[in-house]
């Protein structure tokens, strides 16, 4: 049976059936080895097949505890969802929340029909909130899968134009202590988004700073070298910044600080992470928005600017960076505007 897993996970299907074929059908063995054999077909990606097999391993192990029974159920609903019958994975679904509704996949089954709710061709929010709830709510739900829940709960709130519920969900998840931190981190982006988008809610400054306050509040680095969740954090108060730039100019030097942190930060790590040329962006944008007096200095900020959209531009296609093809866009049409302002029109078209 070892051997053939090793062969399976080593691309050698035909080989692996070919010795689950052999194994003595003792009682102890038959139900692993019918599981061993569906995954091969999982591995060969050939969803029908491996279907079948977990079609008949549920009909063949009635006996089975509940708990292998409902995982084994649920990952007949999942195969469902990767063969894109979508109609089938939710009335799998549907069967492991009413058959095992205190099994910890009752919880992935109502995620499922709550991401599907949220996400699928025609979303349902209110739907997708009222799942995500309930996943919430089952006693033996993963933390991770009850605060992830509680987290789209929030976004689902925020999406049907509910903004202080959402703000309520979001603000509970950084009040938790046992929530992980990846969760708080997001929900803290979250919440950002909620305060800025109420359209009930502050005066418009007043929105950005509340929204710089809380990403703010989530980049003590209690010892620990910054993520790239910090980088996130301060390319989005960078973007807060440059936003209430247009009333207030000084906004514009905030803005390349919080930008400036993220190059410096970012070109210490070992990787090249996307935010990296984003901020880039957004010092390009500062410097070439940024209103001057002195003509000698707006011509060295439009040169500046110039510089950090090239960066982007010309480096979008390096081997190893994946940019958003949005910002590799956004870098070229300021390059070409800022050749254009700078009286190099073959270079602009260019």
């Amino acid at each position: 049976l070892l051997l053939a897993r090793a062969e399976s996970e080593s691309h050698n299907q035909d080989k692996a059936r070919e010795l689950l074929g052999k194994i003595s059908r003792d009682p102890s063995l038959k139900t692993a080895v019918e599981l061993e054999s569906a995954r091969t077909f999982i591995r060969e990606r050939k969803w029908s097949n491996a279907i079948t097999h977990y079609k008949a391993w549920l009909e063949m192990n009635k006996n089975a505890s509940l708990a292998q029974q409902a995982k084994i159920t649920f990952d007949l609903g999942w195969l469902h969802h990767l063969n894109n019958d979508f109609t089938k994975a939710e009335e799998v679904c549907l069967s492991v929340v009413s058959k095992y509704p205190d099994a910890p996949e009752a919880a992935r089954a109502h995620m499922w029909i709550a991401d599907r709710s949220f996400s699928g061709n025609n979303p349902n929010y209110v739907k997708a909130e009222e799942e995500y709830q309930k996943v919430r709510d089952i006693k033996k739900c993963p933390i991770l899968l009850r605060y992830r829940a509680s987290l789209m709960a929030g976004r689902s709130a925020m999406a049907r134009g509910s903004f202080d519920n959402a703000r309520e969900y979001f603000e509970k998840i950084n009040n938790a202590d046992e929530c992980p931190k990846q969760i708080k981190a997001e929900a803290a982006f979250a919440l950002s988004d909620a305060v800025i988008l109420n359209p009930a809610k502050d005066e418009f400054n007043s929105k950005f700073n509340h929204a710089i306050n809380i990403l703010e509040s989530h980049l003590k680095p209690d010892g620990k070298p910054l993520s790239h969740v910090a980088l996130q954090a301060y390319a989005r108060i960078g973007d807060c910044h440059l936003q209430m730039a247009a009333k207030d100019p000084n906004r514009y030097l905030k803005a390349r600080e919080a930008y400036g942190r993220v190059i410096n930060i970012s070109s210490q790590m070992g990787d090249d992470p996307p935010v990296r040329y984003r901020a880039m962006i957004g010092m390009a944008l500062s410097l070439k928005n940024a209103p001057e007096e002195d003509s000698r200095m707006r011509t060295e900020n439009l040169i500046q600017a110039l510089g950090w959209a090239k960066k982007v531009f010309e480096g979008a296609t390096a081997t190893g960076t994946t940019l958003d093809p949005f910002w590799a866009r956004e870098s070229g049409l300021i390059s070409a505007e800022l050749q254009s302002l700078a009286g190099k029109p073959r270079e602009a078209i260019a």
